[in-house]
């Protein structure tokens, strides 16, 4: 079982500090809430589209 990669980075990106109030909910597919600048959203967004071929 691979890691998640837009699960990754919204741990790497709450560990810098730039995503806040991280709610992983146990569900599938994976659905993550979480405060971020719009221009974070739109690019893990942009990853979840990439790893998502369903989309």
């Amino acid at each position: 079982m691979t890691p998640d990669p837009v699960l990754l980075e919204v741990q790497r990106l709450e560990q810098s500090g730039r995503v806040k109030n991280v709610v992983v909910l146990e569900s599938y597919p994976l659905q993550i809430w979480l405060s971020a600048d719009p221009e974070t959203i739109k690019k893990l967004q942009a990853l979840s589209d990439k790893n998502n071929p369903a989309r």
